[in-house]
């Protein structure tokens, strides 16, 4: 017997932002950030995430086709504070999982409580799961986000449709 859940792939850009405090807040306020954001989440700025995976790093996802450039925005914006931002895009592979099963089918990856007290809306965290490391996210209410390194994409896709009973 198989499980409910649609497994699709996300196109989109990525940029790795590390900094220090000062420099997350001023790039936070180039992003239109209104306060701080607490490691392991997650906050929507227009049509973008920007998700908290610890202190001093964050990883900003966005639409392939949006033509402002976050990357220099956000180091014009850091001045003379420690930073570095990468576009990490072509190194990382994102899917999304839709439907009622997808938290039984996560949850055979990895020992992280999935209940909504602890894994809730908001919330993302980078963990060990299938042996790989990937970055967990709720993407809304229905929905979860998987991000892993593009070499293991394949590995991911195919460890899933098993999980799934494919």
């Amino acid at each position: 017997m198989g499980y409910s859940c649609t497994i699709e792939t996300h196109v989109c850009a990525l940029l790795d932002i590390r900094a220090s405090e000062a420099g997350q807040h001023v790039m936070g306020q180039v992003l239109g950030m209104t306060s701080s954001l607490l490691p392991n989440t997650w906050f929507d700025i227009d049509d973008c995430r920007l998700m908290s995976l610890g202190p001093g790093q964050w990883f900003l996802q966005f639409p392939e086709d949006i033509e402002k450039d976050y990357r220099q925005c956000l180091i014009g914006a850091a001045g003379g504070y420690h930073h570095a931002v990468t576009d990490v895009s072509d190194q990382f592979t994102a899917y999304r999982l839709w439907g009622a099963d997808r938290r039984a089918i996560i949850a055979q990856g990895t020992s992280l409580n999935l209940g909504p007290d602890y894994f809730g809306e908001y919330r993302c965290t980078r963990c060990a799961f299938a042996r790989i490391t990937i970055v967990l996210s709720q993407f809304n209410l229905t929905c979860d986000e998987i991000i892993v390194e593009s070499s293991y994409a394949d590995y991911l896709c195919a460890w899933l449709k098993k999980a799934r009973g494919d």
